[in-house]
């Protein structure tokens, strides 16, 4: 995968934004806002957390909120979303519905894009630092700019979210049914043999505050340094 560089410091950042996508707001501690603007496709995808009862709270906006096989969308006035431990679990923005207006027609398949931004507002039980320590490791793997001098970024990248989806309590849903959560840990096993022949981490030095990089140790099963570049 060639020699990673140097990482950038991002230990200070608050606010993580992938133009047209998503901002992450992480200025609250133990809790990330997640903003969605116009247009955006991002989705959580289909997950669950082991060790973490999570929450949801539409502020603004209209979410589609997929629980346990269940869709359907929240709004702020529908309060808070309980999301248990091993409970599969997706959201994104609602899907524009199809109409038959002009700028609308459903022989054309054209979306009404709703034009009002989506915020969502997630924490978790026990509130660990883990949601910060995820959003930050995750967002600065994935904006680092040494990646560009990687072979395969894309493929470094995946390999990476993974590493760090692992250690982090974020299990992602490979394939839906019964077999979900045995291809899942296996996927994991892998990832995790990989992560140590490449030297790769869930949380470093350099994209973590030292607060937060304690209590994580302190947490380790598994005493190894985090890695710096």
């Amino acid at each position: 995968m060639g020699a990673m560089p140097a990482r950038a410091d991002t230990t200070f950042q608050t606010y993580f934004t992938r133009p047209g996508s998503v901002t992450y707001d992480l200025s609250t501690p133990d809790s990330v806002t997640i903003t969605l603007p116009p247009g955006s496709y991002w989705s959580s995808g289909l997950h669950w957390h082991e060790t973490h009862t999570e929450f949801l709270q539409v502020i603004k906006g209209s979410a589609e909120v997929t629980l346990d096989g269940r869709t359907r969308n929240f709004v702020s006035e529908d309060g808070i979303i309980v999301v248990k431990r091993s409970v599969q679990h997706e959201w994104k923005r609602a899907r524009p519905s199809l109409g038959t207006s002009a700028s609308c027609r459903d022989s054309e398949r054209e979306r009404c894009e709703d034009d009002e931004e989506l915020v969502v507002r997630e924490w978790t039980d026990p509130r660990d630092g883990m949601k910060e320590l995820f959003f930050r490791n995750l967002n600065s793997v994935i904006m680092e700019p040494g990646n560009k001098g990687l072979w395969f970024p894309d493929r470094w990248i995946g390999l990476q979210i993974l590493v760090v989806s692992q250690a982090l309590d974020n299990y992602p849903v490979f394939v839906q049914g019964r077999a979900a959560r045995l291809v899942t840990c296996s996927v994991f096993v892998v990832v995790r043999l990989l992560a140590l022949i490449f030297g790769l981490e869930p949380v470093y030095l350099e994209y973590t505050p030292a607060s937060l990089v304690d209590s994580y140790e302190g947490r380790r099963t598994v005493d190894r340094p985090l890695l710096r570049s």
